[in-house]
């Protein structure tokens, strides 16, 4: 009986990450009032992710969903995560990875770690951008992503064997913000190849460089025109400042001073949002650096996809 009720669950849940279809989440999917609590609560219940990551890719899980923790201890209570799913919190084991998709290494490092009985369970992965990807290959990582998803995804060669029981759902990422010119221009290209091969793919996208791009006003400060092109207005960089003509300003700075009293804001002060990696310094004169907003508003669109994942759909709130 009790082997039965195991393999209920595991179909269960397998069945409803495998019938999701591809969506993006960005700078839209970051207002937690929107999600219902219910698929909060299902995505704690249904989904074991893994996270591959380095510094940058700290900001959805150290930084943002941490912040939500310590705000309330009704915001720990809905929104709490740790590594093993203990206590009905959500299952989110973190391990840093010093790559950047380099060649084959992360393929490998996936591939060891999902065959691993011990990680038989997982059934999300996602690995995360650090600050290179001008100098990586954006086509190699896509067709490495769909490699992985052709041997662990749902009906996957290494599922169809019996090698795994539980098929896995694999995140894309964007890369980060870079206010180099050249590196920007290369970092615009490959996020807008990535994101379209995830709309052409039904492919689940976090959309982390959109997300540093709109202020929650949904005021732009990207560097892509309204046709798509490269235009480099702006040379956002990893910590939300952006090119002026006086010199560099920063937008998450200026949108906290213009709301103080804002939950945002709250969530986004030092000793709420402890660990924002590469926005910790002081900017722009400011005796305290208050960029760490977009850490925030990652780790609340981190919480609109775990909810999406567990069968919100979320179709009538994006109209």
């Amino acid at each position: 009986m009790m082997k039965t009720l195991m393999l209920l669950a595991i179909f269960c849940m397998t069945t409803i990450l495998s019938a999701q279809r591809g969506f993006i989440i960005d700078h839209r999917n970051t207002d937690l009032s929107k999600i219902p609590a219910q698929y909060i609560n299902e995505a704690k219940k249904k989904l074991k992710i893994q996270y591959f990551r380095r510094s940058h890719g700290s900001h959805i899980d150290f930084g943002g969903m941490a912040a939500l923790k310590r705000y309330s201890k009704n915001y720990e209570k809905l929104y709490g995560y740790n590594p093993t799913g203990a206590n009905g919190d959500l299952f989110l084991s973190t391990t840093w990875q010093s790559l950047d998709f380099e060649n084959d290494k992360w393929v490998a490092i996936t591939r060891g770690f999902l065959d691993n009985p011990a990680n038989a369970q997982i059934n999300v992965v996602m690995w995360a951008w650090s600050s290179y990807l001008y100098k990586a290959d954006a086509d190699q990582y896509l067709k490495d992503m769909e490699t992985l998803i052709g041997e662990y995804g749902q009906g996957g060669s290494k599922v169809k064997s019996g090698k795994r029981k539980t098929p896995v759902l694999f995140i894309f990422q964007t890369g980060c913000s870079q206010s180099s010119d050249d590196r920007n221009k290369i970092l615009y290209l490959d996020n807008q190849k990535i994101r379209e091969h995830c709309k052409k793919n039904n492919r689940v996208l976090f959309d982390f460089n959109d997300i540093e791009c709109y202020n929650p006003d949904g005021e732009y400060f990207g560097d892509g025109s309204a046709d798509g092109a490269y235009t480099g207005k702006f040379l956002l960089n990893d910590d939300l400042s952006y090119k002026t003509k006086g010199g560099r300003a920063n937008w998450g700075i200026d949108w906290i001073k213009k709301n103080p009293d804002t939950e945002l804001a709250k969530l986004s002060s030092d000793d709420i949002c402890v660990k924002c990696e590469h926005s910790m310094g002081v900017h722009e004169g400011e005796t305290k650096d208050n960029s760490r907003i977009h850490c925030v508003l990652k780790g609340q669109a981190a919480w609109w996809m775990w909810a999406k994942l567990a069968g919100w759909n979320d179709a009538s709130v994006n109209k």
